[in-house]
This record gives structure tokens, C-alpha cells and sequence, in this order.
């Protein structure tokens, strides 16, 4: 098998949430995933965060091809992005430089990178070049953070959503503000909260050992899961950010708002409040991708962040070429000689 580098994706630029959503994984099934894409590759690595859900392998076969034997195929082609060789990899650093996710720079990336790269690592899907390209990738995303600060100002999702309850007239100095989750989305809510004046935030999270924890550290009231409706029926704002499969807030759980409006986000892929919730009188809900629409904007150190990617793509590049000429010579010595 040769050393092509191949890549197959959705993306947030490419494919609504909805068609995103149906890829999500956990770690048995992302790992029974690289399993099965052995077949088709010498090397395999997957991507999956809110914003995409990429193929990188090293592989003879085209990316459609790819893309099938990832399950792409289930949705149109429209949705699906490709790449090959120079263009895979450049794009790899520019995901982890931030400057192709939905918040310009973010920094949760190069961590997401670095597990989705560790991960491929233990079930032994990588070997040479996608270890060269992802450590390559971690290091030029660290490396822009440091010395462009592109990042620093990037406004985070919870951020965002705290912004839009304000916008949305959610009195943060006296209403009850509702949040659903207990990692670390649901910490950088609750910190985004109390920045904005928030006073008055419920916790409530599936586990409730993990829940329990985090209010004890922010200093907050939580809430075993079984409480959601009764919590609900008092809130003007409802933040949902857990790791759920599949709708966990539906219109059962909120009931009629009477005269009680309730500003409803969420930050989670698969999304975790039933769309239908927007239909109830008094109910406005927004999903992190519809806060984030337009949102991407330029830096001005954009150019700075561009020409460290280009940099350490170059530097990738001439590994691989003068790796193939080895490994060719080798193969063939005598026309090496000639």
C-alpha cells in the first residue's frame, strides 16, 4: 500500500448539525470504526468534535471510496469534503491552527486533536506518516496560540450562549438559569455565568456524583436529574451541554410556560433538546451552530497564524517526499543506482 494520504469529512462549513449528529461516537464505536478501516488503509485516524467528523488515512483507494467505507455514503455527496496528498495535510494544520472551526482560533482543538491522535495510537491504526502529521498538526496549534494569540480573544460557546440568554432578556441578576450537564462545557457555562452576574444558577447533570462535584467547586445549588421538569417550570434560561446520544430535553419535560418565557441553547452534537421544543408558546431555542452562524470572522494576525501552518506544512511535505524516495530506492536499488 502506498503512502497517499487521503481525507474524507463533514464539517461545520459543509453539512448542518443534523446530518453531523448521525456520526457521533463514543469510544467503542470509534474504535471499532479505525478497526474496520484497516481494511481499506495502512493508517487511520478520526476526527469527531461538535463541529466535524473526519478521515484521515494513508491509502490507495479514492476518497469516495474512503468516505463509503467510513459510512459517509449514508448522506449526499454534497455534504462530504475531500482531500489528497499536500491538500490533506494542509488541512489538518489549519484545523488545529483554529482557523477552519466555527469559534476563529478556539483552543479546545489541539486537545481534541491530540485525544483523536492518542486514540489511534492505542488501537494501533497509525503508523509513520499520520504520526508525523499529527504531532506535526498539535505542535503548529500550540504553536500559533503562543505566537499570534489568535485564540485569545475567541469568544467560547458558553460564552455565546450566555451572551444570546442577555440578548434575549434573561435577567441574569435575578433569574433562575437552568444548566444540564456536568463536564467541562457545563464548568465553562457555569464560569461564563457568573462573570455575566448570574446569581441564581441550578445545576443538573445525568450523574449525579459528577454534578454533585462540580456545584460543590463552583458553589451552586445541583439537582438529581429526576428534578429537570420541576427545575424547569421555574428557569428563564436552560444551557444543555452533555455527552447524551440523543434528545434528552423534549416538550414533556417544559410543559406549558404560562406567563414564564424560557430562552433555551444548545451546545451539544448529537443535540440534546428535541427541536419540537420551539414550537411551545414562550419557548425560544437556539443550537450553538445557529449561534455561530456568521460569527467567524478575520483576525488580524490571521496572516501571522497562515504562514506558521504554511511553514510547518512545507517542512511535512519535504519529509514525505524524500520518505518515498527512500522507501523507492530501496524497493529498487538498481534504478536508484542508475
Amino acid at each position: 500500500m502506498s503512502d497517499r494520504l487521503v481525507y474524507a469529512g463533514l464539517t461545520h462549513q459543509s453539512a448542518p448539525v443534523a446530518i453531523r449528529e448521525r456520526f457521533h461516537q463514543d469510544r467503542e464505536s470509534r474504535r471499532a470504526l479505525l478497526d474496520g478501516l484497516a481494511r481499506v488503509a495502512s493508517e487511520q485516524l478520526v476526527l469527531d468534535t461538535c463541529g466535524r467528523y473526519e478521515i484521515y488515512a494513508v491509502t490507495d483507494v479514492s476518497p469516495a471510496e474512503l468516505a463509503a467505507a467510513a459510512g459517509l455514503d449514508r448522506v449526499p455527496s454534497a455534504y462530504i469534503r475531500t482531500a489528497t496528498g499536500d491538500d490533506c495535510a494542509r488541512h489538518a494544520l489549519n484545523v488545529a491552527a483554529g482557523l477552519e472551526s466555527q469559534i476563529l482560533g478556539e483552543r479546545q482543538i489541539v486537545r481534541q486533536i491530540r485525544d483523536a491522535y492518542l486514540a489511534a495510537a492505542d488501537a494501533r491504526a497509525v503508523g509513520p506518516i499520520l504520526s508525523k502529521l499529527f504531532q506535526t498538526a498539535i505542535h503548529t496549534g500550540k504553536r500559533v496560540r503562543v505566537e499570534t494569540g489568535i485564540g485569545a480573544h475567541a469568544m467560547s460557546c458558553a460564552t455565546l450562549a450566555v451572551d444570546f440568554l442577555r440578548a434575549r432578556s434573561v435577567d441574569l441578576a435575578r433569574d433562575t438559569v437552568l444548566v444540564l450537564g456536568s463536564g467541562r462545557i457545563a464548568a465553562d457555562t457555569v464560569d461564563a455565568l457568573h462573570r455575566a452576574g448570574s446569581t441564581n444558577i441550578i445545576l443538573i447533570g445525568r450523574n449525579i456524583r459528577t454534578s454533585g462535584a462540580l456545584s460543590e467547586r463552583k458553589k451552586i445549588v445541583a439537582y438529581a436529574w429526576e428534578q429537570l421538569p420541576g427545575q424547569l417550570a421555574d428557569a428563564s434560561g436552560l444551557i444543555v451541554c452533555t455527552a447524551a446520544p440523543a434528545f434528552i430535553v423534549k416538550p414533556r419535560h417544559i410543559g406549558q410556560r404560562n406567563d414564564r418565557p424560557l430562552c433555551a441553547v444548545d451546545l451539544s452534537v448529537p443535540r440534546n433538546i428535541d427541536p419540537a421544543v420551539a414550537r411551545i408558546e414562550g419557548v425560544t431555542l437556539r443550537h450553538l451552530d445557529e449561534l455561530l452562524d456568521g460569527a467567524h470572522r478575520i483576525a488580524p494576525n490571521m496572516r501571522a497564524a497562515r504562514s506558521i501552518v504554511e511553514s510547518h506544512w512545507q517542512k511535512f511535505e519535504r519529509w514525505r517526499r524524500v520518505r518515498t524516495n527512500i522507501l523507492q530506492s530501496r524497493a529498487n536499488p538498481q534504478a536508484a543506482a542508475a
